[in-house]
């Protein structure tokens, strides 16, 4: 029995070395700083679903984030839910708050507009966005929830509704709306990644923008482009055209690969004409009336004509 004694007498001391080892220099957890307990209960985040609570005369929307989706910034709830000040003013957006005990889980809540949503056949409409590192909420809409791609760019993860009276709905280029409906009380949703992860920051570029009409632009309309380097603003970066007005262009600092961008034409009573790119034969109008992306550090785009005003292909569907 003595040997037996003192081999797990031997044992508890290793151990206990090992342990004060791994102190952590820190915050001087470890041996010795528990009340002399030299073990210490760790325990693991917890990832189920929580079971949230329902709030009378609220909509509560349940967030859990995964994948690409991690969070280091301020999370909301842009939409139209409160009238439509919720989809661009931060001051009337609800916030996520992280959900104690649940890892990659958050919750907010909010009052639906007895008018209903402007997108019919809702009470509220909207979707998860994080804001930049300054607080603020782009206008760009640049980290709202998205579907996961692969390196090849194909969809391995859509934006989800796990449980409750929503449902999601298509917007542009792949973007999605969450619309909640009638008789919600709590929705739980979950997103994969962000359409631009605002936790890493992107490489910037000065840009050249070159865009070359199939017609001149009339005397009373200035060629503007507006996007996400711009934050969509349709008439601060106007560009510079030739003399025979069909090819404009302006050089544009810290711009990303993959930024979303569109011309338009301003007019001089104020006026604005987003451009129709050509569309595939067959293709619908959506296809025309869809953003370009930057793909170079040069880009030279065909601009073919605008919305109601030079007789678009698309005009019934522009107006």
């Amino acid at each position: 029995m003595k040997k037996s004694f003192k081999f797990m007498m031997g044992a508890l001391l290793v151990g206990a070395a090992m342990f004060a080892a791994c102190e952590d220099p820190n915050t001087g957890s470890g041996n010795g700083n528990n009340g002399g307990n030299d073990s210490i209960e760790v325990t693991p985040p917890v990832t189920d679903q929580p079971e949230v609570e329902p709030v009378e005369g609220k909509v509560v929307i349940v967030l859990n984030t995964v994948d690409e989706a991690e969070v280091c910034n301020g999370l909301v709830f842009a939409g139209d839910y409160n009238g439509s000040a919720s989809q661009s003013d931060l001051n009337q957006m609800v916030r996520f708050e992280p959900i104690d005990g649940y890892q990659g889980w958050y919750r907010t809540e909010f009052t639906p507009n007895p008018e209903g949503s402007s997108k019919e056949g809702y009470i509220a409409s909207g979707k998860p966005c994080q804001l930049a590192s300054d607080g603020t909420f782009p206008s760009s809409w640049d980290y709202q929830w998205f579907a996961q791609t692969n390196d090849a760019g194909e969809v391995v993860n859509e934006c989800e509704v796990i449980e409750g009276a929503a449902e999601l709905y298509d917007e542009y280029n792949g973007e999605k709306g969450l619309g909640v409906q009638e008789g919600a009380d709590v929705v739980y949703i979950r997103a994969h990644a962000w359409k631009k992860n605002p936790c890493v920051p992107a490489e910037t570029y000065t840009i050249q923008f070159t865009a070359t009409l199939t017609e001149p632009l009339v005397d009373s309309c200035t060629l503007h482009i507006a996007g996400g380097m711009n934050g969509w603003n349709t008439t601060a970066t106007a560009l510079t055209p030739n003399e025979d007005r069909t090819v404009w262009t302006v050089s544009i600092e810290n711009c990303e690969l993959d930024m979303e961008y569109k011309y338009l034409a301003v007019g001089v009573g104020g006026g604005q004409y987003w451009e129709l790119k050509e569309a595939a034969e067959g293709a619908d109008c959506a296809e025309a009336q869809g953003n370009r992306k930057i793909s170079d550090r040069e880009m030279n785009d065909k601009v073919y004509e605008f919305e109601n005003l030079t007789l678009p292909k698309c005009k019934e569907e522009a107006q």
